[in-house]
């Protein structure tokens, strides 16, 4: 109930709480005859600033800056003896990332002009969303020998996803985001307003390992995850300038550079496997 309660402050859309109870009951189905039942709560390192844009002038803007973040989770998985049932909830990091470059500062622009001012910038912004997946996951039949008697039970995972978006009225308080800067020679600035797309889905998959001990107990549990958005979640337009103060010639002015993000993510997690049924 307190998840649900959080994702209500996440989407204002009825639909999308008839998914999580569907999904919700699904599992509990499921796990009413479980062979084998344990959860695995985690801490994630996403990267966001995942971002791509239709059109864009290569020479001067980028649609992709990224940087790592710190989040949490956990995964609940049904095992069977051949294939195992993973559903999973995690925070992900949906948001954009740029680059913007002066042109003026490279041949054949820079023809008289030296090395001075602002060369570019860099901006990655991103919001926190919910997200729940389904996925059939494989471990290896044999393990791999480690440490002091411990071994290595290697696995693979492929699924699908949905993201639990942010309401219009949560981006319209976050926007806009602005930067830049300028000095004697040359300016930079830019801003950036967000606009919701809707409901994000996701097909994903990861690949790892857990630990075992002597008594062939999981103890750790280690992945590494791609996350693969199949619908626009958020628009972003940037307007951005840069240029030389005093030679019009040399001046930028882009009022409508919009770029999308349907949250794609890549990262990996360590979490902890705590066994609920033998």
């Amino acid at each position: 109930m307190l998840i649900l309660a959080t994702i209500e402050n996440y989407t204002d859309s009825k639909e999308m709480k008839k998914l999580f109870f569907l999904i919700a009951l699904i599992c509990t189905c499921g796990f009413a005859n479980a062979q084998k039942l344990y959860v695995v709560p985690k801490l994630t390192a996403p990267f966001a600033g995942l971002s791509y844009a239709t059109e864009y002038n290569k020479e001067e803007f980028r649609p992709d800056n990224i940087e790592i973040n710190f989040s949490w989770g956990f995964d609940v998985i049904y095992k069977r003896p051949k294939i195992s049932h993973k559903f999973s909830f995690s925070v992900i990091p949906l948001g954009m990332g740029i680059r913007l470059k002066n042109k003026f500062m490279e041949p054949p622009y820079s023809s008289g002009l030296g090395n001075l001012g602002f060369k570019g910038t860099k901006h990655v912004s991103h919001t926190d969303q919910f997200a729940l997946d389904y996925s059939l996951q494989k471990e290896s039949k044999r393990d791999k020998k480690f440490l002091f008697n411990s071994r290595i039970r290697l696995n693979y995972s492929a699924g699908i996803g949905v993201g639990f978006n942010r309401s219009e009225d949560y981006y319209k308080s976050q926007s806009p985001y602005t930067g830049g800067g300028a000095d004697q020679l040359t300016y930079l600035t830019y801003s950036i307003t967000t606009t919701k797309e809707g409901l994000g889905l996701f097909l994903n998959c990861g690949a790892g390992f857990d630990f075992i001990n002597k008594k062939n107990q999981r103890v750790l549990s280690f992945n590494v995850f791609y996350r693969q958005g199949i619908a626009d979640m958020a628009k972003y337009n940037i307007h951005y300038q840069y240029g030389y103060l005093n030679d019009p010639s040399r001046q930028v002015n882009v009022p409508n550079q919009v770029i999308y993000t349907g949250g794609d993510t890549f990262g990996f997690s360590l979490g902890v496997p705590i066994k609920i049924l033998k």
